[in-house]
């Protein structure tokens, strides 16, 4: 059995009511509505002002939906009320559970499709530049083996045999492989 103050089925919610109303105030503005069977007012329980929320009971649903109807945009001591059909604090509980999961999902969709994108942006780091950063070489040494694997990789195209004899081609791409190593490093730590 539902205790009478926990009828919900037949209960409106006010919203944006005056700090400073009393009961028989609002039992005046909703009397025309139906038969009101009781009034609460939501209060500081320290300074006794209200909340500005309160509910008003009546004594059937259909006097409830009547009056939600009838007093939709009331202005109420210069406010304009927010009315709505009183809820059970378990369906609000239950209510604000499916939100916070549906949040809660969101976000780990969102921080997988992140994931995802970031694995698929991500360059592939040349094999020579993963060799030189993962060898225990001198700086000289790794610029060594780049040439000498530049220089076997080149030979077999007519390219190939001029770029080996040319020095400042030789040390501009070096310097070039050296920013290029520097920044697949940086990449790496990130």
């Amino acid at each position: 059995m539902v205790n009478s103050w926990e009828d919900y089925e037949s209960t409106i919610f006010i919203g944006n009511l005056p700090f400073i109303v009393s009961e028989e105030e609002l039992r005046t503005a909703f009397v025309d509505c139906g038969s009101i069977q009781n009034i609460r007012l939501v209060r500081d329980p320290k300074t006794h002002l209200g909340k500005g929320i309160g509910y008003i009971m009546f004594s059937s649903k259909t006097e409830m939906q009547d009056a939600i109807v009838k007093k939709k945009n009331l202005v109420f001591k210069g406010r304009e009320l927010r009315i709505n059909r009183a809820t059970e604090p378990k369906r609000r509980e239950k209510k604000k559970n499916r939100q916070e999961a549906a949040l809660t999902e969101r976000r780990e969709r969102r921080a997988e499709k992140r994931a995802a994108e970031a694995a698929s942006d991500e360059e592939e780091i040349p094999r020579n530049i993963a060799d030189a950063y993962s060898s225990e070489d001198s700086d000289d040494d790794k610029i060594k083996k780049r040439k000498q694997d530049r220089q076997v990789r080149l030979e077999n195209t007519s390219f190939g045999q001029r770029q080996q004899h040319d020095s400042r081609a030789d040390r501009d791409e070096a310097h070039e492989l050296t920013l290029n190593n520097q920044h697949a490093l940086a990449r790496k730590k990130k």
